[in-house]
């Protein structure tokens, strides 16, 4: 095998820190120069230019752009990439003229700024195209070592499998013995063989819970986390794909503070201010569009505008939710789910349902309280009874309100039986586990891409 060099993570982040900071520049003055202004008499200062670079450099961690385990050559990407520099763009605009307010000298060129980020997004998307092809390269040359029994390495697999994952799996089972484990520690230990065959393994998995994890693996694991990174089987997950392994989710991580309310943080706080404030907003903008969609809904077969259901939000508490009516009136409790290609939806209610308007109604909802614009899908009493009792801690994602979107709806989409929702359920508490403005902004623009993509169901 090939010997590929491997790369800390960082140190690719920060290589694209550098790159974006330094194509940011070079299009502000190739802007500058194209309007005809001299470089060093134009409005666009470096005091300016460094403003809008660093709402650049946050939207675009918003939406994965610096994390190169993400693959960036793919169309979402791109798509959520073009969206961050459109929001980057407003935001660059509000920031910098808000300052101009106490020194003009900042205050950039309107048609110069626009220029500077068109020219910078085919930029930015090329040079990121050409080190995503190039990971894909090193990663099938880099292999993901699991340490453990065959249950484990199985579950691992399918993971990896359903998520697309780049790297290879090799499997090393505990039951091989002592023998087997010194004969391991003697191949890769650091001491013989620091620059051999530690170059191709990306990480290794361990279930470290395991009874049978003897002193002898113990001593080679934390040799080899020095150079090669060893993860606990959930962990491993968590980190790369941004879900909570529900296999490993367990009464001591529900009760220790791990999955919070947001009921009870300060930024929880501020987002319910932040939601009742851009539901009004949005109500007020939209009403024109939602009351010609009430009138199309209507003309189709006369039945009512508006779909009433109950639903369960935070803490368990039921409420009313409103959507506009997708299928013919009197069918919808005719299936818990809605099937591709399902004979109750009408000929509006598919268009609605492809670029998501039919969840309009929902702002009442936030208006409410009932709701947040973000958050975990809320769903059918009637389901939430019955996933209760079958699916282990399904509880614990009634801990913050539900959302008109989220992070479960923008990965996984609709769910359509009990192992969707077990899936789902693994994006909704690692939502809950880390849930931030930063992550709440990248749901948005993932959202945003959904509608605009019609991938809506």
């Amino acid at each position: 095998m090939a010997r590929v060099k491997r790369s800390h993570p960082w140190l690719s982040s920060l290589r694209l820190v550098a790159l974006d900071v330094v194509a940011l520049f070079a299009c502000g003055v190739l802007a500058t120069g194209l309007h005809g202004y001299s470089i060093l008499v134009s409005n666009f200062t470096a005091l300016g230019a460094l403003l809008v670079v660093i709402v650049c450099l946050i939207g675009l961690s918003i939406v994965g752009g610096y994390d190169t385990r993400r693959n960036m050559g793919t169309l979402r990407y791109f798509s959520e990439h073009v969206l961050a520099m459109g929001a980057v763009l407003l935001l660059a605009f509000v920031i910098t003229y808000s300052f101009a307010a106490y020194n003009e000298s900042i205050k950039p060129g309107r048609s110069v700024l626009v220029l500077a980020l068109i020219l910078f997004v085919p930029v930015s998307l090329t040079y990121r195209y050409s080190l995503s092809r190039k990971s894909d390269r090193d990663a099938a040359a880099r292999f993901i070592c699991v340490v453990g029994t065959p249950g484990l390495f199985a579950h691992v697999r399918a993971v990896c499998h359903r998520e697309s994952f780049r790297h290879p799996i090799q499997f090393l089972d505990l039951a091989t013995g002592k023998k087997k484990a010194e004969s391991w520690i003697a191949e890769k230990s650091l001491e013989e063989d620091v620059e051999g065959e530690q170059d191709h393994c990306e990480a290794i998995i361990a279930d470290l819970s395991a009874t049978d994890l003897d002193p002898e693996w113990e001593e080679m694991l934390l040799k080899i986390n020095q150079t090669v990174p060893v993860y606990p089987v959930e962990s491993f997950i968590e980190t790369y794909f941004y879900k909570l392994d529900l296999s490993h989710v367990t009464l001591h991580l529900a009760l220790d503070g791990t999955f919070k309310s947001d009921y009870h943080t300060a930024y929880g706080k501020v987002k319910s201010l932040f939601d009742a404030i851009l539901a009004g907003s949005l109500v007020l903008v939209l009403l024109p569009l939602m009351l010609l969609i009430a009138v199309c809904i209507k003309l189709e077969d006369g039945g009512p505008g508006l779909f009433r259901q109950v639903r369960v939000g935070r803490f368990e508490r039921p409420f009313l939710l409103y959507k506009f009516r997708t299928m013919t009136a009197g069918t919808e409790g005719e299936n818990l789910y809605t099937q591709k290609a399902d004979a109750r939806i009408t000929r509006v209610g598919r268009l609605l349902r492809l670029i998501r308007l039919d969840e309009l109604p929902q702002l009442w909802n936030v208006l409410k309280g009932d709701m947040s614009m973000i958050g975990p899908r809320a769903e059918w009493d009637k389901l939430v009874a019955r996933y209760a009792e079958e699916i282990p801690f399904y509880h614990l994602r009634h801990m913050v309100k539900p959302g008109i979107t989220g992070w479960a709806q923008v990965h996984y989409g609709y769910g359509a039986d009990l192992s969707d929702t077990r899936e789902k359920l693994q994006y909704d508490l690692y939502y809950i586990k880390h849930y931030s403005p930063e992550m709440d902004a990248s749901i948005v623009l993932k959202t945003i891409f959904t509608m605009l993509s019609a991938s809506g169901r």
